[in-house]
């Protein structure tokens, strides 16, 4: 169980503690996209539902939004 946080000026590393309960101390304004990955709903640029994909500000990479997650996914970025 080792969580990584990337930043655009750092990446730091948690060990032991799992997603979901860490999870659970972040501001609203973070969203589960996928079963390892949470995101700042601020920094989101791109979002292609139907490709089950999405891309952040200030990054060279499209991340993947898992099936289970699409539904909350549309009706977060709906209500930004």
């Amino acid at each position: 169980r080792i969580i990584v946080i990337t930043t655009r000026k750092e990446t730091i590393k948690y060990r032991h503690i799992a997603l979901k309960k860490f999870k659970k101390s972040l501001p609203e304004n973070f969203i589960q996209i996928h079963q390892s990955i949470i995101v700042n709903m601020q920094y989101i640029e791109i979002v292609e539902l139907c490709k089950q994909r999405l891309k952040l500000t200030e990054a060279d990479v499209i991340l993947p939004v898992g099936r289970s997650y699409l539904k909350e996914v549309g009706g977060k970025i709906n209500d930004l």
